[in-house]
């Protein structure tokens, strides 16, 4: 009789998303006099949409967005986008520090990376060796395209793996997608001759 055992000890995925802070301003538990502050700020927390009892938050995350905005002082604002009569956490029972998925605009971003790696232990009090940090970051470039990065892993190899790789995509965030007409002609697709 045979028995494996598995267990996921890193999971690193960047893709581009068309669920940029648009998307989720249009979400039904997201009032219109909360869109003006969710536009202006910097980041933005979202909830988990899955799940048959509305959208939810990880537990935890109230206390990890008022550690954010402290280490942020005043560099950028901080919004959650739900009503507050709305705002629910959901309790996962496992060793996994679930944070809230995290739109940034793609100024803040180096910061937000530099918080990550130096003030870690403030962000996660009592993380210890071993444990498993689940993270998404939504990173929102200048023309509105948008890269989304999905940790899972050590919660102290979370920001060196995101320095490393990050760099090499977020150079995409900065190009416009082209307009067919602006394809130099050596690289238009040539129609079919018969």
């Amino acid at each position: 009789m045979s028995s494996t055992v598995g267990r996921e000890f890193l999971k690193f995925e960047v893709r581009e998303t068309n669920e940029g802070s648009g998307y989720w301003l249009d979400r039904p538990w997201v009032d219109s006099n909360q869109r003006p502050g969710l536009l202006a700020a910097q980041i933005v927390a979202v909830p988990d949409e899955g799940g048959d009892h509305g959208p939810l938050f990880p537990e935890g995350s109230g206390d990890f967005i008022a550690r954010f905005r402290e280490a942020l002082g005043d560099t950028a604002g901080l919004a959650v986008a739900i009503r507050s009569s709305d705002y629910q956490e959901l309790a996962l029972h496992s060793k996994a520090w679930r944070l809230p998925t995290l739109i940034l605009k793609y100024g803040i971003f180096p910061i937000a990376l530099n918080i990550f790696a130096n003030r870690l232990d403030e962000l996660l009090p009592g993380h210890q060796q071993g444990d498993t940090a689940e993270m998404t970051l939504i990173i929102e470039g200048p023309n509105h395209k948008a890269l989304k990065l999905e940790y899972k892993g050590d919660p102290a190899q979370m920001a060196p793996m995101l320095q490393t790789a990050i760099p090499k995509f977020i150079d995409q965030l900065d190009a416009a997608p082209a307009s067919p007409h602006q394809v130099h002609p050596s690289k238009r697709r040539q129609p079919a001759v018969d």
